[in-house]
């Protein structure tokens, strides 16, 4: 959407590129986790949580609270699951969680 001055916000020309790289690409897809975490994991979690890196197959996500800690390894599984389901080129086998 251009604005006044035709002058458009980071966000729309970062959509606008990221619509044009290959879906294939691990990196872009990997941007796609970290933006949209909330997606992922789902916005209570996400409130609580962020990914930071992945490493081959394990993704490592910053929590900000002993207790988040403490669910996000109950719910493991399931994230990993959900992961791969959106995201299949990871083929994420393992979290790990750093408390912030």
């Amino acid at each position: 959407m251009a604005h006044y001055w035709g002058i458009q916000s980071a966000q729309e020309i970062l959509d606008r590129v990221l619509q044009k790289i290959p879906q294939d690409n691990t990196r872009a897809t990997e941007f796609q986790l970290y933006r949209n975490w909330a997606e992922y994991v789902g916005t209570d979690i996400a409130a609580h949580s962020a990914p930071v890196e992945l490493e081959g197959h394990t993704l490592l996500i910053e929590v900000d609270h002993p207790a988040w800690l403490q669910k996000l390894q109950l719910h493991s599984s399931a994230i990993i699951r959900q992961v791969n389901k959106k995201s299949p080129s990871f083929a994420l086998k393992a979290l790990r969680l750093h408390l912030t």
